[in-house]
C-alpha cells in the first residue's frame, strides 16, 4: 500500500512510519501526518512532499511545493483530484507504489492489478501526457501530436500502430480486451452518446460513463484500440 492515505474528500495524510531523506537529514513520522493541502482544482494532479522542516505538503507543482525548493523538500508521491472535486483513492501513488511509466499523473490502479489512464488520450500528449482533464480527445478526425521519439509533428491517422506509438512514447501500453473489461467495470451498460456522428469535445466527467476505479468516458464514446486489436 502507498505511504499516503486518503482521509477525506479533499485531504490525505502520510501513514505512520513514513521516513524520507530530505536536505541531508532524515524526516520521519511516528503517527499519521496530515498533509498541508493547497487550493485544489478539479481535474488536476498534485504531488506530495516531505519537507526538511518536518511538514508534509501537497502542491500542483511536480518540482517543489510553494515556498520550498528541491533542496529542502522531497517528492514522495501524489494523487488525482477528480472532476467531481474528490481525491480518487485509486490514483494515490508513492515512490514504490506507482506505475512503471515515467509520469504517474492521471492514472489509477485497477483492482490492485494494473495502472490505467483516467482520461482518453488527448490530441497533444507531447505537451500534456496521455491523461489530462479538459483537453481535446484524440481521434480519427482530431489527430494527435507525435513524440520526437517517432519523428515529431502530427499523425496522419489514428490506427492501431499510431495508438501503440502514442502509448510507447509515454512508457505505457494498450490494454488487452480482458483488462479493458475490468477497467470499465461500473459504467452504465448499453448507453452511448448517440451515434457515430457525435464528437467528444474534451476529456471530462459524464455521469454513467465513469468506471468504478474513476476512469472517465470509458464506454459509449468512441472506438478504443486494444493490445490485441491489431488486425484492422
Amino acid at each position: 500500500v502507498p505511504c499516503i492515505s486518503k482521509t477525506g474528500a479533499a485531504t490525505v495524510s502520510l501513514v505512520a512510519g513514513t521516513v524520507a531523506a530530505v536536505g541531508g537529514r532524515v524526516v520521519g513520522f511516528s503517527a499519521d501526518q496530515p498533509v498541508v493541502m493547497p487550493a485544489l482544482i478539479a481535474g488536476t494532479d498534485c504531488a506530495v512532499y516531505v519537507c526538511a522542516d518536518g511538514t508534509a505538503r501537497a502542491d500542483a507543482s511536480f518540482v517543489a511545493p510553494a515556498g520550498y525548493t528541491t533542496a529542502n523538500s522531497r517528492k514522495v508521491g501524489g494523487f488525482h483530484f477528480d472532476r467531481t472535486s474528490v481525491i480518487n483513492q485509486y490514483s494515490i501513488w508513492d515512490l514504490r507504489h506507482r506505475p512503471s511509466c515515467p509520469d504517474p499523473r492521471g492514472m489509477v490502479l485497477v483492482n490492485d492489478l494494473f495502472w490505467v489512464d483516467i482520461y482518453l488520450c488527448n490530441s497533444n500528449p507531447v505537451a500534456y501526457g496521455t491523461s489530462k482533464a479538459g483537453v481535446a480527445v484524440a481521434s480519427g478526425t482530431v489527430l494527435p501530436a507525435r513524440s520526437a521519439l517517432f519523428g515529431g509533428g502530427s499523425y496522419s491517422n489514428m490506427d492501431w500502430w499510431t495508438a501503440n506509438e502514442l502509448a510507447t512514447s509515454n512508457g505505457k501500453r494498450l490494454l488487452t480486451e480482458a483488462e479493458f473489461s475490468v477497467a470499465a467495470y461500473g459504467v452504465t451498460e448499453n448507453q452511448s452518446l448517440g451515434g457515430a456522428a457525435s464528437t467528444i469535445p474534451a476529456t471530462a466527467y459524464q455521469a454513467g460513463f465513469r468506471s468504478a476505479w474513476g476512469c472517465e468516458q470509458m464506454t459509449g464514446h468512441q472506438w478504443i484500440w486494444g493490445a490485441d486489436s491489431g488486425t484492422w
